[in-house]
């Protein structure tokens, strides 16, 4: 019986063994679905979202349109100057045209704010997919904390780094506010 109980052992081993990997299987397979669907949604197909392009346009719309609004001010600025110089009311008319044409200008190019909204709600879905499909990876490989104890340690680096990322949201931990900047030097 002896010999019997040992191959009643090893069997078994051999069946965790083979559980343990059918189970690293179909972990493996569920990240590559996860992928491939990441792969597919988002970024190959002619419907993709660009996201740096996107991101690009609302850069150099803005940009624009600052331009724009500038331009404009300055033009309102010298042509309301003009208009006391102005000898005739046909010359204050003429000016009074171009401060209307101005201010117009202004409000077009104000209207490069839906665009922005527009714009940016396309990169917000499309990070909200992707967040989406690394939420499941990370599922499939244990969780949050699985993942974590994976990561690389923190270098003094990447400490450094973190300072550059420009200013936080309001509801960040990381949020400083006028006030709290103003205390420090009081």
């Amino acid at each position: 019986m002896d010999l019997m109980d040992n191959y009643r052992a090893q069997i078994a081993h051999c069946d965790r063994l083979k559980r343990e990997m059918d189970a690293i299987q179909s972990a493996i397979f569920q990240t590559k679905r996860e992928i491939a669907s990441l792969h597919k949604s988002g970024f190959d197909t002619g419907d993709a979202i660009d996201v740096h392009g996107e991101l690009d346009a609302i850069v150099g719309g803005t940009e624009q349109a600052t331009q724009t609004i500038l331009a404009a001010a300055e033009a309102i600025e010298t042509a309301n100057a003009a208009i006391n110089d102005a000898a005739t009311p046909a010359q204050r008319q003429v000016l009074s045209a171009r401060i209307g044409d101005n201010i117009t200008a202004i409000f077009e190019a104000c209207n490069f704010q839906d665009l922005t909204g527009q714009r940016i709600g396309k990169v917000m879905a499309t990070m909200g997919a992707i967040e989406s499909h690394i939420s499941t990876m990370m599922e499939i490989w244990g969780g949050v904390a699985a993942i974590k104890a994976c990561a690389p340690e923190a270098t003094e680096r990447d400490a450094d780094q973190r300072l550059l990322n420009g200013p936080k949201l309001r509801h960040s931990d990381e949020y400083v506010s006028q006030n709290d900047i103003d205390a420090m030097f009081d």
